[in-house]
C-alpha cells in the first residue's frame, strides 16, 4: 500500500472515531421535544410546485391532503 493511501486510510479512521466519540450536551432551557405539534395544509404548501409535484408529495406523505 502506498504512503498516500495509507495516510488517507489512517485519516479516515481518525475522522470516524472523532464522529463516534461520546458527546456531552449542556441542558437546554427549551428542548425540542417540548415544541408544538407541526401540522400542514398540504394543498397550500405544494400549491406553487404545480399539479404533478403536488400529487407526488401528497402521495409520498401518505395522503395528507
Amino acid at each position: 500500500m502506498s504512503t498516500s493511501r495509507l495516510q488517507k486510510l489512517i485519516n479516515h479512521k481518525r475522522r470516524i472515531q472523532y464522529r463516534l466519540r461520546k458527546q456531552t450536551w449542556t441542558p437546554q432551557d427549551r428542548p425540542m421535544f417540548t415544541a408544538a405539534t407541526f401540522t400542514t395544509n398540504s394543498p397550500t404548501v405544494f400549491a406553487g410546485w404545480g399539479p404533478a409535484a403536488s400529487e407526488r408529495c401528497t402521495t409520498w406523505l401518505g395522503g395528507l391532503g
